[in-house]
Order: C-alpha cells, then sequence, then structure tokens
C-alpha cells in the first residue's frame, strides 16, 4: 500500500512539474493567443482606433495585404518611431530623480510647503523616491 502512494506521488509530482514548465515556457497556446489579442487591442488604441466600427477595421486590416514592400517598410518605420517614443516616456516616467535635483526641492522647501505635497499626494516620505514626472509636478505646483 505505502508503495502505491509513493509511485503515486512521484507520478503527481512529476505531472505538476510537467504543468509548471508548459506554463512558465510559454508554450500554452490558449495564454500565447490572448497575449497576442491583447497586444493588438492596445495597438488599436494607440492609434485612437480602437472605437472605430468592426466592419471597417477589417476592411483596412484586408487591404493592408495590398501595401508594396515599399510602403510596409514605412509603415512600420512610423510605427517604430512612436513606440519607441512612448517607451521612453514611460521609462522617464519612471525614473528617479538625482542630486541635482534633490538640492533643488531642498532649497525649495525652505520658502514653500512641498513635503505636504510630497505625502498627501503621491505618497512618498523620501526625495530619493521621487519620479522625474513627480518632481516637474512639484516644480509646476510651487515654481514663481
Amino acid at each position: 500500500m505505502k508503495d502505491k502512494i509513493a509511485a503515486l506521488e512521484e507520478k503527481l509530482m512529476k505531472v505538476n512539474l510537467k504543468l509548471r514548465k508548459y506554463n512558465r515556457e510559454g508554450i500554452n497556446p490558449r495564454k500565447s493567443r490572448a497575449k497576442h489579442l491583447i497586444e493588438i487591442g492596445a495597438l488599436l488604441e494607440i492609434a485612437e482606433i480602437a472605437q472605430e466600427d468592426k466592419g471597417m477595421l477589417l476592411g483596412y486590416f484586408l487591404n493592408l495585404k495590398n501595401y508594396n514592400a515599399e510602403e510596409r517598410k514605412k509603415m512600420k518605420i512610423v510605427g517604430d518611431i512612436l513606440l519607441n517614443q512612448r517607451k521612453e516616456d514611460r521609462e522617464q516616467r519612471r525614473k528617479l530623480i538625482g542630486e541635482k535635483e534633490i538640492q533643488e526641492l531642498l532649497k525649495l522647501s525652505k520658502e514653500k510647503k512641498i513635503f505636504e505635497t510630497i505625502v498627501n499626494d503621491f505618497k512618498k516620505k523620501l526625495l530619493e523616491e521621487l519620479t522625474i514626472k513627480e518632481y516637474r509636478i512639484i516644480l509646476d505646483k510651487y515654481s514663481d
């Protein structure tokens, strides 16, 4: 009886290991399809055409096959430029402020109550935790 239980437990471990590997490696076709559809939807939103008529969008996509290689290359360049710009903007918003910005905020804090904004609006306790975006908001709000 103990041998049967041990054998079944071992078999269960192997199945669980395969399942984890299957999910981790992205082999799961449903997961891959869902990811792809989400990416396509995001691209429609970026292009600000997500609310267009479905028939019109499908017609546009079907017409896309008629573009020659040169036209497709131009469209790809335009799209890549926009995607890279959005990526840079996102990274810039997440980037933390440096020593220079901290010094400027410390000078500003002597005249203005910027720490109320930092704590209440941004839920931060230290200047070092502020992002560049938050830093610019503070400057806009408190600069004369």
